[in-house]
């Protein structure tokens, strides 16, 4: 399982994005008139605003509220939302036994979830899904506050391959990283001489990595790659797959889900533009513009 061929992966990898490609433009769209703060689409230098095409804020303001009805609703704080219970599998003699180790179980786990920074991450999460799809990733927490820890992953990052099963199971993530700070975000990268070289000479310099999750038979690879080589700087088998990818709404064959944003999409701009407009004719109003004629 881990003798992967890196060409192949790769080559899936590509594929993915160019289907991810067709989805740039409708996705920017939403994102600018509905979530501008988290789009990440477009290039923005730090501190520069992203408001400047959004003149009514109903769409805004209605996807916060969305994710925060989500939250509430699906995965409410404080709250025990799932239950564990013993199954069909378990003898009748053996329930009673079961069902108590289970609910000690749940009692755990959601003190762990409580502890960790489930909430705020997972209502980013809904943000993006009411854009199209939303994505969260589960790893080790530090033990100290959490044994668990959670990470919203922006669509823009997101490339996602798709299944004759209509599961997303193979997640590649593309993203920006200083060099100097591979070895410490991947701890297990196994770093080639021309990164080594790269981090000695100049380690500020941004590189584009692509990690990822890779389904292959029903086993799950962790895959780490970096463009100018052509090697895996980590491949190692999983025993789940970290990522969890939802959509509330996705036609037959298409890997990315339709939200509510790029359903209204059209009725959103048109709001916006119709605000802008009668914005501008009060300014008209507040300053005329008078002519005259010159002799």
């Amino acid at each position: 399982m881990s003798d992967l061929d890196y060409e192949v992966i790769h080559k899936r990898y590509r594929n993915a994005k160019a289907n991810k490609l067709l989805w740039e433009d409708v996705i920017r769209e939403a994102y600018r008139y509905a979530l501008p703060e988290r789009n990440t689409i477009d290039n923005y230098s730090p501190g520069q605003g992203k408001r400047r095409y959004v003149f009514d804020d109903t769409a805004v303001d209605a996807l916060n509220d969305y994710a925060n009805k989500m939250s509430a609703s699906l995965v409410p704080g404080n709250t025990h939302w799932i239950k564990l219970e013993s199954g069909t599998d378990i003898p009748k003699k053996e329930k009673d036994n079961a069902d108590k180790y289970f609910e000690e179980t749940t009692d755990v786990f959601f003190q762990q979830l409580n502890s960790s920074n489930f909430t705020s991450q997972i209502n980013e999460a809904f943000l993006d899904l009411g854009i199209s799809t939303g994505a969260i990733i589960c790893e080790e927490g530090d033990g100290i506050q959490s044994g668990l820890n959670f990470r919203a992953i922006s669509l823009s990052e997101l490339v996602l391959e798709k299944s004759s099963r209509g599961i997303v199971e193979t997640v590649f993530r593309e993203f920006k990283v200083p060099v100097k700070d591979i070895a410490t975000t991947w701890p297990k990268a196994v770093l080639t001489e021309n990164l080594t070289k790269l981090i000695d000479e100049k380690p500020t310099t941004e590189v584009v990595m692509v990690e990822g999750v890779v389904e292959i038979e029903g086993n799950f690879q962790s895959v780490l790659m970096y463009a100018r080589e052509k090697e895996f700087l980590i491949n190692e088998e999983l025993e789940y797959n970290p990522y969890v990818v939802f959509r509330e709404s996705a036609i037959a064959g298409e890997v990315y889900g339709r939200g509510r944003v790029m359903m209204q999409l059209n009725n959103i701009k048109t709001l916006n533009r119709m605000m802008e407009d009668y914005l501008k004719g009060l300014s008209f109003q507040a300053n005329p513009i008078f002519t005259a004629t010159d002799d």
